[in-house]
Order: C-alpha cells, then sequence, then structure tokens
C-alpha cells in the first residue's frame, strides 16, 4: 500500500515530540516534523508540496498562515478545552495579573472556558504576528506580569522579561490532529488514482475526446482526437481548430448536454457533449466523437443505430396543451419510477424519439447508450435471442420501431426480456386500432398530434423561433398574422416535425423581425420543398437534393443512393448548401 505523506509544522519543540510519539500509532503513515512558526514555517511548508506530500499539520497562526502559500490540505491542531483548562488552573492561583492575547482562535476558546470555571482575565485578540510583539510590549508598560498565549506570543515575552504561559496542544489534541490528516490523506491519494484512471482512460479511448472551459481553452484532449481531426500541433485553445469544427463545439457552450449527428470531413459522427460545473473550478466542457459505423448494425430484418434528437431532456421539450404536459408528465414519471417496458403511440413527427431521449437522461443521467432498433421483416429465431441480450444491457435506453411485423410469440419474448432490466426498453408506434393489442400488459402512452393541439399552436412557435433564434443567431420576434391564421388552418401530416423545419427555414431566410409568406415562398402546403425549373441547374439540384434528403430523413447513405452517386460526391455538394 502507499504510505500517506504528511507533513508537520510544529511551533515549538516539544510539540514536536509529542507529534512523533502518538504518530506511532498510525500505519502507513510517512511522517516529517519541521520545528517553525509563522513566516519561518513557509517555506518548509512550500517544500512539502513540492516534494509530493498529501496533508500538511499546524498550529494556531502558523497554520493560518502557511494556508496562504499551498494548495495542499493544511489541517489545525486544535487547542481543546483540557488544554484550555490545565493553563487557566495555573492563572486561577497566581496574584499576578495575567493577559491573553492571541489570534482569535484562541481567545474565544479561553474565554468560553475561563466564563465555566468563573475566571475573568483581559485579552486582546490580534490578527498578525506582528500585533502580537506590539501588545506584549503594550502589556510590559502597562505593568502586566503573566501573559497567556501560544508560542508566537512567548517568542516576544522574553524580549521584556514577562512570564510567559504557553497553551500547549495535549496528546488528545495531537492524536485527533493525525486522524484527520490521515483520512484526509487517504481519500486524495484515491482521488488521485481515480482521476489517474480516468485519464489513462480518456488518453487510450478509441472515442475522440476533448475537455475545455467555457472560454474555450483546451485543458485536454487524446490521440484519437488527434487523429480524427488531423492535428499536429499542440491545441490551446478551440478556436485554434478549423471553422466548421469550431462552430460545432461552440454549440456545447452552455448547454447541459448534447447528443447530435454530424458529417465531419466526410464521415459520419455522433458527438455526445456534457458540461461539468466544478465548485471553485468553473464549468468546464466534455465532448466525445465516435464514428456512428462503429455503433451500427444492418441486415436486411432489422438495423441498430445510436438513437439522435435534438431535444435530449424533458426541460427541452414544449408542453403547452394540457394533453402534451399530461404525456410529458407520464413519461417523467415512468423514466424514474416503473421499471418495465413501455409503447408510446404517436403519430409521425409528435415527438416520440425526443420523449424516449428525455425519459433515458431522467432514469440513467447521462447520453450514451441510446439505441434505435428498426425492425424491417420478421426475425429469426438467433435474432430474436440476440435482440434479448442486447434488452439487458445496463443503463442503457431501446426504442424499437416496426416491431408490427413480428409474430405475437417473438413479442411476448421481446416484452418479458424487457422487463426488470435496468434499461429502459420502449416501443414505438402510430396510433392504430391494432397496435395496442400487439403487446400484451404494456403501459401505453399517447403523444398528441399538432391538429389536437391548434389552440396552442402559438405557444410552440414561440418556442421554436426562440429556438432556431439560437441556432441562426437572429433575432425574430414572431410570424406575421395572415401567415400564422393560415398555419391554423392548415394540416399537419409530419405534426411539430413540420412547425419546425417551416420555422427554421423562415428564421434563416428573414431579414425581418417578423417571418413573413415571402420567406416560406421555397415551401409547399404540405412542408414539402417546390422545384423551381425557371431557377439555373445549380438551385435546382440544390433543390432535388433538399428534397431526396427530406424523404429519407437526411440519412446520406440512402440519399446518396437514390441520386446515383457515391457519399463523398453528396458531402461535397452538401457543403455548398446553406440549409446543411
Amino acid at each position: 500500500m502507499i504510505a500517506m505523506k504528511v507533513g508537520v509544522l510544529a511551533p515549538y519543540t516539544s510539540l514536536k515530540e509529542i507529534i512523533e510519539s502518538e504518530a506511532e500509532q498510525f500505519e502507513d503513515l510517512q511522517l516529517e516534523v519541521v520545528v517553525a512558526e509563522v513566516l519561518d514555517a513557509v517555506e518548509p511548508a512550500v517544500q512539502f508540496e513540492k516534494q509530493g506530500f498529501h496533508v500538511l499539520i499546524s498550529r494556531g497562526g502558523t497554520a493560518d498562515t502557511i494556508r496562504s502559500y499551498v494548495s495542499i490540505p493544511v489541517v489545525n491542531i486544535d487547542v481543546s478545552g483540557y488544554d484550555i483548562l490545565r493553563s487557566l488552573i495555573l492563572v486561577k492561583d497566581l496574584s499576578e495579573t495575567t493577559k491573553l492575547i492571541g489570534f482569535p482562535s484562541i481567545c474565544r476558546g479561553v474565554l468560553s472556558v475561563a466564563s465555566f470555571i468563573d475566571i475573568e482575565i483581559p485579552y486582546t485578540e490580534v490578527t498578525t504576528t506582528e500585533e502580537i510583539g506590539a501588545e506584549v510590549e503594550k502589556a510590559y508598560h502597562e505593568g502586566i506580569s503573566n501573559i497567556l498565549g501560544d508560542a508566537v506570543a512567548m517568542k516576544y515575552v522574553g524580549k521584556y522579561g514577562l512570564n510567559g504561559m504557553m497553551i500547549t496542544s495535549g496528546r488528545e489534541s495531537v492524536h485527533q490532529s493525525l486522524k484527520r490528516a490521515k483520512e484526509l490523506a487517504a481519500a486524495m491519494l484515491t482521488t488521485k488514482q481515480e482521476l489517474k484512471a480516468y485519464r489513462n482512460l480518456l488518453t487510450h479511448s478509441a472515442e475522440a475526446s476533448l475537455i475545455f472551459t467555457s472560454q474555450g481553452n483546451v485543458q485536454f484532449y487524446n490521440q484519437a482526437f488527434r487523429s480524427l481531426f488531423q492535428i499536429n500541433w499542440p491545441l490551446h485553445h478551440v478556436q485554434e481548430l478549423n471553422s466548421p469544427l469550431c462552430e460545432l463545439i461552440s454549440t456545447v457552450v452552455d448547454r447541459p448536454f448534447l447528443c447530435e449527428q454530424f458529417n465531419i470531413n466526410g464521415t459520419e459522427v455522433i458527438v455526445e457533449g456534457d458540461m461539468v460545473e466544478d465548485v471553485g473550478q468553473g464549468v468546464r466542457h466534455l465532448i466525445r466523437f465516435n464514428k456512428k459505423e462503429r455503433y451500427s448494425l444492418e441486415t436486411d430484418r432489422f438495423s441498430v443505430e445510436p438513437l439522435t434528437t435534438f431535444r435530449t431532456s424533458f426541460a427541452q421539450l414544449s408542453a403547452p396543451s394540457p394533453s402534451m404536459k399530461k404525456a410529458l408528465q407520464s413519461c417523467q414519471h415512468y423514466a424514474v419510477k416503473e421499471n418495465s417496458p413501455l409503447l408510446i403511440l404517436g403519430n409521425r413527427g409528435t415527438g416520440k424519439k425526443s420523449m424516449v431521449s428525455a425519459m433515458h437522461y431522467e432514469r440513467h443521467r447521462h447520453l450514451r447508450d441510446q439505441w434505435t432498433i428498426q425492425i424491417k421483416q420478421p426475425l429469426v429465431p438467433e435474432e430474436i435471442l440476440q435482440l434479448k441480450e442486447w434488452l439487458k444491457t445496463p443503463s442503457a435506453t431501446f426504442y424499437l420501431t416496426g416491431w408490427e411485423v413480428l409474430e405475437q410469440e417473438s413479442l411476448t419474448e421481446l416484452r418479458k426480456a424487457a422487463s426488470g432490466t435496468d434499461a429502459l426498453v420502449v416501443f414505438g408506434s402510430e396510433p392504430t386500432e391494432h397496435a395496442p393489442q400487439v403487446i400484451e400488459r404494456l403501459p401505453v402512452i399517447h403523444l398528441p398530434t399538432l391538429e389536437e393541439q391548434k389552440a396552442y399552436l402559438d405557444q410552440y412557435v414561440t418556442k421554436l423561433i426562440s429556438r432556431s433564434n439560437a441556432k441562426y443567431g437572429k433575432q425574430v420576434i414572431g410570424i406575421e398574422k395572415p401567415l400564422l391564421d393560415e398555419w391554423k388552418d392548415e394540416h399537419w401530416p409530419n405534426n411539430l416535425k413540420d412547425l419546425q423545419e417551416r420555422i427554421e427555414k423562415g428564421v434563416r431566410q428573414t431579414p425581418n423581425e417578423y417571418v413573413s409568406e415571402q420567406d416560406m415562398d421555397t415551401l409547399d402546403i404540405d412542408g414539402h420543398y417546390h422545384i423551381d425549373l425557371t431557377n439555373t441547374l445549380t438551385k435546382i439540384e440544390e433543390d432535388i437534393i433538399r428534397k431526396v434528403m427530406k424523404e429519407e430523413s437526411f440519412n446520406q447513405t440512402k440519399t446518396a443512393k437514390r441520386l446515383g452517386i457515391n457519399r463523398a460526391t453528396l458531402w461535397r455538394k452538401l457543403r455548398n448548401i446553406e440549409q446543411f
């Protein structure tokens, strides 16, 4: 076992002897004692810290002084009631006048004990060594014979020929200080070992990781980060990174967490970010980059990929209507209180994925290990067995879609596997008559359509404008009334997803404070892009890419396949299109 190194600055010699004697009762304690007081103790204290000592011990004014010069903890040897009582008993029998001179910690303890044994003693509190010297000289001129105080006061007593009575620390106080120092040193040693282990883990992790402050100062980045972004220079500030990456990283600042998918240098990457506020250290941000292909699996019958959504907590979800508020409260309760699978019913674009991600964070307090499992065809027994094992993954969340194609026996197996596990398993479906009966005994939560919440459209619009303003650096304050009235009369086949796309488009396009119909003229009534054949060939190509990307749910692999080009070519084209 590693010894705990404790340095002691003893203000007087006899204290050194007591400390060394008491230290023999403690195992795994490497002790070194230096006799020095107040400012004379600063240099050895600094040397102790440089030599890797975990904790320092001292007493009274000496302890207070050295705390200002070292960053490691300083344990104070207290003056116990027994220590004070022993000194006061001596004072009580003296015929000459006695005065107490010392730092507040000494004086208050002495006066408190003195009141119990009916002793009145004049005193002066000081805060510096120089004051002690001046007060001792003053006492001498006042005819005081005895000075009661600590080791610093005794230093001046002899100069004026006075009788010094030092309040010493007994074995009980020394023993307690050694005990506290050992406990503190052990805790610090454990923490340092844990931090070292975590740093090694991050350093050698396949995840590209970056830690920086809110001011952008880089505190850590690993080899995987260096390799992913081809960094071959010492990185001190995030602004030293290339512009797109710097902009991506800036989105993490002031956000408690982030989980989104980006295309970086032609590679699909899952980006996760956390914001940690350390007491006295300010805010730090940790970002992890993972290649999506490492965490995706696709076969003819099912696929597994990370669940990504723009809304990752209940605080980020809008619930202006009673029906949505009820659904949100039910999901929040379920995430914390229940431990069985759940069925969420909601039309396309009503926020099922966002709700699942918020439940995941509410239950597990992290953003990693969220997965979407899309079932395309009935599964063979081996695949059902594989899914059952995955659903038992601790602290993970699985969102299953397309499960309606499975036979009842397979669904029952999956439901049983998901019950009683630490993982959160959510079955998602559109609200058909058949859906609730497919999986027996599952609690069901319904998400309302935007049509059912038309009376609260204004509130949704306000919240979405605020988000888009933050995203695009705009100051839009609303939608012009004719356009908003038109929206209230429309049918929204993709619900909140359509509304969000429209508002993002309007906020990005408008140069004004209000979004107008002119700002939306590239969208038709159903939220799909018009392709204006009077435009240039380049513009027509951009509109086609936008339309296909939207229809393929922004999946670049599927989009490239439909367009008959490879992903690298698609990525190069997307870089030149404003929306992407």
